[in-house]
């Protein structure tokens, strides 16, 4: 379900939640959510999924290029 961006936040800073960037790579360098573990949407399939989480109960927030503003200095 999509959260505000308060409660993002604040669910982030829980213990053992994962902060998933679905966005490409080149976009994750540019700037990302601290502690956040880039996995390109393209890239999302079984098998990378189990390298990056595995644990199969954790709270899981994910965020893509539609929830995403860069900073105004931000370089493209």
């Amino acid at each position: 379900r999509r959260l505000s961006e308060d409660d993002f936040i604040r669910m982030s800073k829980e213990d053992g939640v994962i902060v998933l960037d679905a966005r490409s790579k080149e976009m994750y360098d540019l700037l990302h959510v601290k502690g956040a573990i880039n996995l390109s949407f393209p890239d999302i399939d079984v098998e990378s999924l189990k390298k990056v989480l595995p644990d199969k109960k954790a709270k899981i927030l994910i965020y893509c290029n539609n929830n995403f503003t860069p900073a105004p200095d931000a370089k493209r």
